[in-house]
């Protein structure tokens, strides 16, 4: 069976099924107009749209989860598959698909009714048609291998990683003032990763090994997973990693109450992206990834998806070219690179035609 390739809106429902949301993509409309509908029910399945096109804390699992949206007669079912990918790992690939086109009344989620407002099905025909041979995915072998089209944008060359620091969620979560002094084993890596990182970007942005004060815009841009940084944005990250590393000194009473707000907020992403992968790229870019990367990964754009993907051939793990063979791909995660997360972005960075990737 053939389905269209839909992004949009991350839903997260009772058995925590977790999407990812846009609120540039269209379909984030669409599905607000659904979500409010069904909020308005007392009996429901209720859902909950959340707004991240690369949220760490989503990333917990090893499965590709789609949403299937199949048209029936007077209804418009929605069916969540999980695909099981790897065992070793813990992050959420997530992706849409659409199924055929027609009118309903009706939203039927694993086999859960509730109404639905027309404007939905509406328009659900009117973007299943533009551009229909970039949206189409499909699934065989229950699930075994998936087909989504797409196109490779660039290779990872070099990693900064910490196997102890993946799902350290124990860390993450407490809310003990100890577990950020160094004398925490866990805390004391982090910091060392986040430097390691930091010297990754200023060799990649800089082109130069030399040892470099200045912190480079992409860094920032990668710690926030958003190209929109403010002017203040360096002494702000200077101003959150002095709490980071300070053993003695563990608020912002020192930092201006100005800048303290956006200080914070790096201070939360240090602490929120732990474990989390930085590259750099055979093109010259940097970037920030879920757990698992190598070098020779190809870095690609699906078509209905804000996240760049990661797909590894394994023959080819040690070549960094974008050459791959036909057998199945490996899904690896997703990943944002500053400047290359818009469309006309990707277009300009594409390393070859639209192709059809084969992942199992």
């Amino acid at each position: 069976m053939k389905t269209a390739w839909c992004g949009g809106c991350e839903i997260r429902n009772p058995t925590n099924t977790l999407f990812k949301a846009s609120t540039a993509s269209p379909y984030s409309t669409i599905l607000n107009d659904l979500n409010e509908k069904i909020l308005s029910n007392e009996n429901n399945h209720k859902f909950k749209i959340l707004e991240s096109p690369y949220n760490e804390r989503l990333l917990r699992t090893n499965k590709i989860r789609l949403l299937n949206v199949e048209h029936g007669v007077g209804t418009l079912r929605l069916h969540i598959t999980s695909h099981k990918l790897r065992d070793d790992l813990d992050y959420d690939a997530i992706s849409y698909v659409w199924g055929a086109k027609g009118t309903s009344t009706n939203v039927s989620l694993n086999t859960l009714n509730e109404e639905n407002q027309p404007s939905f099905a509406g328009a659900l025909d009117d973007q299943s048609v533009p551009h229909a041979s970039r949206k189409y995915i499909s699934s065989e072998n229950y699930g075994d291998i998936l087909r989504t089209r797409g196109h490779i944008l660039d290779a990872i060359s070099e990693v900064v990683e910490d196997a102890n620091l993946v799902g350290r969620f124990d860390y993450m979560d407490s809310n003990d003032v100890s577990s950020r002094c160094l004398q925490n084993p866990v805390h004391a890596a982090n910091v060392d990763h986040y430097t390691r990182s930091l010297h990754l970007a200023c060799h990649t942005v800089y082109r130069t090994r030399d040892d470099i004060d200045t912190i480079p815009a992409e860094y920032l841009m990668a710690l926030l997973c958003d190209t929109r940084v403010s002017r203040d944005a360096t002494t702000a990250y200077k101003h959150a990693w002095s709490v980071f590393t300070d053993e003695e000194h563990h608020n912002f009473e020192r930092v201006p109450t100005e800048r303290r707000p956006q200080a914070i907020r790096f201070y939360d992403r240090l602490i929120e992206l732990t474990g989390h992968s930085f590259f750099s790229t055979t093109g010259g870019r940097f970037g920030i990834a879920t757990p698992g990367c190598k070098p020779g990964d190809k870095v690609c754009a699906f078509y209905g998806e804000l996240p760049l993907h990661t797909l590894r051939w394994l023959e080819h793990e040690k070549n960094l070219g974008v050459i791959h063979g036909d057998e199945p791909a490996e899904f690896c995660g997703v990943a944002f690179i500053p400047h290359l997360m818009k469309p006309h972005e990707k277009e300009a960075a594409r390393l070859g035609p639209d192709e059809t990737f084969v992942i199992g």
